[in-house]
C-alpha cells in the first residue's frame, strides 16, 4: 500500500481532504515509474536512489548491454518484483530517447509496463 500519485505528473492525489491509496499491481507499477524516472543523486534523503542517467545512460554511444543491466537491476530492486519475463529497450541515438517495454512477475501477478524515458 502506498500514497497514490498522478500517473502523468507524479503529484500526490488528494480528493477532498483525503489522500488516495494505491495497492497491489497498481502500487508496483507506480513504484516502477518512480524508480525508472529517478535520476541518481536527486533525492536528498538517499543520493544512491535512482538511475545514473547523466553518467551512464544519456551519454554518446552507450553500451546496450550496460543499459540493459542498469534497467533490469532497477526493475528488480522494486519491492514485490520477482523476475523479469520479457524485456525490450528501444533507443533513439539521435534524440537519446528511450522506450522501455517489459513484463515482470510480482507477488500480485504479472505486470506489463511500457514507458518512454
Amino acid at each position: 500500500m502506498d500514497i497514490k500519485m498522478a500517473s502523468n505528473s507524479m503529484d500526490i492525489l488528494v480528493e477532498g481532504s483525503d489522500l488516495q491509496i494505491v495497492e497491489g499491481k497498481d502500487a508496483t507499477v507506480q513504484y516502477l515509474k518512480q524508480v525508472l524516472s529517478a535520476f541518481k543523486g536527486e533525492w536528498f534523503l538517499n543520493i544512491e536512489f535512482g538511475i545514473d542517467y547523466h553518467g551512464k545512460v544519456l551519454i554518446k554511444d552507450p553500451d546496450p548491454n550496460v543499459l540493459e543491466t542498469i534497467f533490469k537491476e532497477a526493475i528488480l530492486s522494486v519491492p514485490g518484483v520477482l523476475e523479469i519475463i520479457e524485456f525490450q529497450l528501444l533507443v533513439d541515438p539521435a534524440t537519446r530517447e528511450y522506450e522501455i517495454d517489459f513484463t515482470c512477475s510480482t507477488i500480485d501477478g504479472d505486470v506489463k509496463f511500457n514507458e518512454e524515458i
